[in-house]
């Protein structure tokens, strides 16, 4: 059992307090759910949980450290998402706070979570296979991602059955898992025209921007990197047809008014493309 699966030792501690003797001390977890920080500590630890709760699937359900991950958060997991190779990759789970207490309008009623890939791990063939056919471009009816979007439809079926808002639905993710929570989200807000609040953490880039970086060459050379790579996506969009352009335009002026969070770690690799194309894009907007 490692340590950084233990939530009292790896949790939030800015959001933490520990009340009684060092021997039986308890946990004590306060939310400001008015600041964007815990909102995001939130969801990134009931993610976390998604992981630890297939480690302790493995593991025959003994000595299960995942729940407090997220019930440390009064939330209570209501639905386990797994693929058919039974590995769980994302839950439900729905927020309860204690009888009596006031429900913050910024809370949320349900987040849907989903982990990424994990090494060293008896699922990591099948993430890797996930990670193929999102970089093909071919993964909206793939296994994992299919079954998210059915059974986040079904939750937001019941949730307009039950009159609450659609914004009270969160969707969360990590590496491979943001993609999909990007994938159900995007669907969602071009299907139904519901913006869901979606919290993106490392999300995969498809980009030469690892490359370029590795290739050590100056800043100023960098850019006009960039700008061969911009140009030349440029001119293949064009090759395609008016008709494509027409279509993703219009695509993307309905996602428009969706806005997810997200979150991005300027040394991996794998997310490197968002930080690198905001980067350059504000550079060419102040030359």
């Amino acid at each position: 059992m490692g340590s950084e699966e233990v939530f009292a030792v790896h949790g939030p501690k800015h959001m933490m307090a520990r009340i009684g003797s060092c021997t039986s001390a308890t946990v004590m977890v306060k939310i400001n759910w008015e600041k964007p920080e815990h909102r995001r500590c939130v969801t990134a630890c009931i993610v976390r949980g998604v992981y630890i709760m297939e480690k302790d699937r493995e593991k025959g359900w003994t000595q299960m450290l995942a729940p407090a991950w997220w019930e440390s958060f009064h939330f209570q997991c209501t639905k386990i998402l797994q693929d058919h190779d039974g590995f769980i990759f994302g839950a439900i789970f729905v927020y309860a706070p204690p009888d009596g207490a006031w429900r913050h309008s910024l809370a949320p009623r349900y987040v849907v979570a989903f982990r990424g890939t994990m090494r060293r791990h008896s699922t990591f063939s099948t993430d890797m296979d996930h990670n193929v056919e999102m970089a093909l471009n071919d993964h909206h009816k793939f296994g994992r991602y299919r079954d998210a979007r059915r059974s986040v439809g079904e939750l937001l079926n019941s949730v307009a059955y039950g009159h609450i808002p659609p914004h009270a639905v969160w969707l969360a993710g990590h590496s491979l898992g943001a993609s999909i929570a990007l994938d159900v989200g995007r669907h969602v807000m071009d299907e139904r025209q519901w913006r869901l609040p979606t919290f993106l953490f490392n999300p995969p880039h498809i980009s030469a921007a690892p490359m370029i970086n590795k290739l050590g060459v100056t800043e100023e050379k960098k850019t006009e990197l960039y700008f061969t790579s911009f140009m030349v996506k440029t001119a293949l969009a064009k090759t395609v047809g008016r008709s494509h352009e027409t279509k993703m335009r219009e695509l993307f002026e309905r996602l428009a008014p969706w806005v997810p969070e997200l979150y991005v770690h300027e040394r991996d690799d794998i997310c490197l493309g968002y930080v690198d194309y905001f980067e350059q894009r504000q550079k060419m907007l102040d030359e």
